[in-house]
């Protein structure tokens, strides 16, 4: 992991990711062979770590919660648009994903 710009960082900035992601994780070392997580699990290189199973499994995620906002993606949809493309010989494709948002009350841990 590469260090976070210091115009990211703020006192909120914290880790989250789900229970799988975590265990995969839970005895990594750092260069020095030191354990990247604190000895009862709450922080991550030094910065607080929140449970959060609703986070892609392989995926950490690191920022301010404090107003915490939801992102939801629904599934990818390929469009074949053979017609348009004809006269050439090619084949088009369109890639679409629609994506939706909200704001927890708040992500626990991350508070201000």
């Amino acid at each position: 992991m590469g260090e976070i710009p210091s115009n990211f960082t703020t006192s909120n900035l914290c880790f989250m990711a789900s229970r799988k992601s975590r265990s995969r994780i839970l005895n990594t070392r750092d260069g020095n062979d030191r354990p990247i997580f604190s000895p009862d699990g709450s922080r991550l290189f030094d910065l607080p770590f929140v449970l959060n199973d609703f986070i892609a499994d392989q995926r950490i995620i690191v920022g301010s919660f404090a107003d915490a906002v939801f992102i939801r993606s629904g599934p990818a949809t390929v469009q074949r648009m053979s017609e348009q493309y004809r006269e050439r010989g090619d084949i088009g494709f369109r890639f679409v994903q629609r994506s939706d948002w909200g704001f927890f009350v708040q992500a626990g841990g991350c508070d201000n």
